[in-house]
């Protein structure tokens, strides 16, 4: 739209081809699905508007033509709406993000703006080109408080959890409570990466862990494998946990890739069940 703005101001083009691209520049900016505004640079005055800004803001074009920059925004975010049409006039931005525009009910839209400097009538004039994003953001912010609740969840959770990298053979996260239980710090169990875990794993049960790993190659989504293991604490203890893991993520080649999982610490109640065999054995 810029480009043909330009042609047609300086253009030596014959009568019929400027006519040609008028009919060109009116047919793209009735029909952008973007909501356009060409604002004076100077006065801040709407000197065009297609039908999509008016669907946008829920005005007519004809009232957007009588309204101003300062009209279609909150008054308390004005100065800084006015000072990125100021930078967007120099052609210091080449994108608004996230600018919060007054609809004619009162409600409020998010939209990114892009604009482009055209010349009409001997003025100066900013084509702005608005994106409403109002649903994306929504989904967004939904998306995030979705992922506040459930770090709440895990966080709070007396169990362990974890994800479980199949490929890079280390977990890649691991809530407080799991820090807590083994006694490493995050910094250690990310400097270590892939080492750590063969190194806190009892030797003894180190060939049932990666055969329950290797299951989740080829698993489904509904599997849920259940193993009891032993894991050597910072202190050098061991403690047995007892984990119920499920397929989390696969590869592009349909592989299983990682592994949620969720275990409890059965430390008490397997020392009690070694201790009870010992006194059974030792009355016999």
């Amino acid at each position: 739209l810029n480009m043909l703005c330009e042609e047609l101001q300086h253009s030596t083009a014959s009568k019929q081809e400027l006519t040609e691209r008028e009919e060109r520049f009116r047919s793209l900016f009735t029909n952008c699905p973007d909501g356009i505004l060409i604002t004076d640079l100077e006065t801040k005055v709407f000197v065009g508007a297609n039908p999509a800004i008016s669907k946008i803001l829920g005005y007519s074009q004809d009232e957007l033509l009588k309204m101003s920059v300062p009209d279609i925004h909150p008054k308390d975010q004005l100065p800084s709406i006015i000072s990125v049409f100021e930078t967007m006039g120099r052609g210091e931005r080449k994108l608004a993000a996230d600018i919060v525009c007054l609809k004619k009910d009162g409600s409020l839209v998010s939209v990114d703006i892009s604009p482009g400097a055209l010349e009409l009538g001997g003025r100066t004039c900013i084509a702005g080109f608005f994106r409403d994003i109002t649903k994306r953001k929504r989904a967004e912010e939904a998306l995030a408080e979705n992922r506040r609740f459930l770090d709440q969840i895990v966080s709070t959770s007396p169990n362990l959890v974890y994800i479980y990298d199949l490929n890079k053979k280390k977990s890649v996260y691991a809530n407080r409570e799991t820090l807590d239980f083994l006694g490493y710090t995050r910094e250690k169990i990310q400097a270590e990466g892939s080492a750590l875990l063969a190194t806190i794993i009892h030797p003894e049960d180190l060939s049932r862990v990666a055969e329950h790993h290797a299951r989740f190659f080829s698993a489904n989504e509904k599997e849920v494998f259940e193993l009891e293991y032993r894991l050597r604490d910072a202190r050098g203890g061991w403690r047995w946990v007892r984990s119920r893991d499920v397929l989390f993520s696969k590869d592009s080649q349909g592989r299983g890739s990682q592994i949620l999982g969720v275990a409890e610490d059965i430390t008490e109640r397997k020392v009690a069940q070694e201790a009870l065999i010992e006194a059974k054995e030792a009355a016999e």
